[in-house]
């Protein structure tokens, strides 16, 4: 640290230069060392760019579709970003089964997609599968070129044997 302070400031200046001792214990530099040492030596640039990069708006999302398949029956879904995961409702499929499938965004360009499927019985419904995906956006959308998108085509089975498929991906342009 003292080679870096004399860098800057050279021999004699100690007093600017001082670091800080916070209440936790972490020593830190003091505010005044930080912007004269850049100011000085040109490389307050250097920190513009890196504050700008994390005030970049956040990307749109692109729109996830999921399609299930009953009874040989299709049906398709868009998937919304939601801030309370608790709030999205199951659809209903052929009074058979309950689909949920819920997309949370994240503050680092991440989306946390969760996909739930609930068989339905006499007492209600019961949870049969459950799937949790994260998606990186940059380079999700280059992920889910395969037929069956990203998650792939799943199957699944209640306790009666009756079949549900689902798979969900990007969706492409139409």
């Amino acid at each position: 640290m003292s080679f870096l302070l004399q860098d800057v400031f050279g021999p004699r200046s100690t007093r600017a230069g001082r670091c800080t001792r916070h209440r936790d214990g972490v020593q830190g530099i003091g505010l005044r060392f930080f912007f004269r040492m850049f100011a000085r030596t040109g490389r307050w640039v250097t920190v513009i760019i890196f504050v700008c990069a994390g005030c970049a708006p956040p990307r749109a999302v692109p729109a996830i579709e999921c399609v299930t398949t009953y009874g040989g029956q299709s049906r398709s879904l868009t998937v919304e970003p939601t801030s309370d995961p608790y709030r999205v409702t199951p659809i209903n499929i052929a009074d058979r089964f309950d689909f949920k499938a819920v997309l949370v965004m994240e503050a680092n360009h991440t989306a946390l997609l969760n996909l739930y499927t609930y068989g339905r019985g006499e007492r209600g419904s019961f949870l049969i599968h459950e799937m949790k995906t994260v998606l990186r956006l940059p380079s999700a959308t280059r992920a889910s070129a395969g037929r069956f998108g990203f998650t792939g085509e799943q199957i699944i089975y209640d306790h009666n044997e009756r079949e549900l498929r689902y798979w969900c991906g990007f969706r492409r342009g139409r």
